[in-house]
């Protein structure tokens, strides 16, 4: 018998591609599944993974017809799961409803065993980072188009994640002032603090390739209807951080957490 697990995908960038990987680790360990990854239906990502990215070592497709042995999934069709939303409850986690049924996908895959040869997964799997670098990489044309966005002058990259997770800017701003003669990149998702960033540094170059989108307050990546956008300026972003020569960043973000894992592990997911 065919064996499955499904990725329904939830959350931010990092989020998302933290549970997806933790699918991958499992199917590295238990062998033998094929992994459905479906992102396109989630509202923050609205794109397929292999647009952006590649996996390594995991076979994987995006095509729900490719489950076989179907009859053991007829409890909730293919067609109703591929067109709705997961839904996140406080207590219980990631589950999904359909007519009377509810399945929780959130728990450990180990305890999913609601079909007999498919187990169905969102969540972020505990946001491993290192299974992150491990398992994802953009793919090639990704990897072309953020070159064109690489500085060879040495610089400052600041993530101030701002909206739906605030960080103080006032801080941030004395940390920048320790520093002289450098170009500073910003990356924001509060498109309020560029002005305040040009006010109190305007002895330096502020260089930024996004202008975030204005989500009153809300976070970008639900809220922001372009999702090759949101997509793409954090990975240009993420990129730009990673090769900054000094990185100030904002401690309750998984954006900036990454930079820091892949800049402390000399290993990204871009190349």
């Amino acid at each position: 018998m065919n064996k499955y697990i499904i990725y329904q995908g939830s959350g931010g960038l990092v989020h998302l591609l933290g549970g997806l990987v933790y699918c991958c680790n499992y199917i590295d360990n238990k062998q033998n599944y094929l992994l459905i990854i479906d992102i396109k239906n989630h509202k923050a990502f609205g794109n397929y993974f292999s647009k952006y990215f590649n996996l390594k070592n995991i076979k994987y497709s995006e095509n729900y017809d490719d489950i076989i042995d179907g009859n053991d999934y007829n409890r909730i069709p293919l067609k109703q799961f591929n067109n709705s939303n997961v839904t996140y409850d406080n207590t219980i986690g990631y589950y999904y409803k359909f007519n009377k049924y509810s399945v929780n996908i959130g728990k450990s895959l180990d305890k999913i065993d609601f079909y007999k040869n498919i187990k169905i997964y969102a969540g972020n799997g505990g946001n491993c980072l290192d299974n992150i670098i491990k398992y994802v990489k953009c793919n090639t044309y990704i990897q072309n188009k953020l070159k064109e966005y690489k500085i060879s002058d040495n610089y400052i990259g600041v993530h101030f994640r701002n909206t739906d997770r605030k960080n103080n800017l006032n801080i941030l701003i004395d940390k920048l002032k320790i520093y002289k003669d450098y170009k500073i990149y910003i990356a924001t998702d509060d498109i309020n603090a560029f002005n305040k960033f040009k006010k109190e540094l305007n002895n330096y170059k502020i260089i930024y390739n996004f202008k975030p989108y204005d989500a009153y307050g809300k976070n970008i990546h639900f809220n922001n209807p372009d999702k090759d956008n949101v997509i793409m300026s954090i990975l240009v972003d993420m990129y730009m951080l990673y090769h900054c020569e000094i990185f100030i960043d904002s401690p309750n973000s998984l954006v900036s957490k990454l930079v820091n894992r892949m800049r402390y592990n000399k290993i990204s997911i871009f190349e």
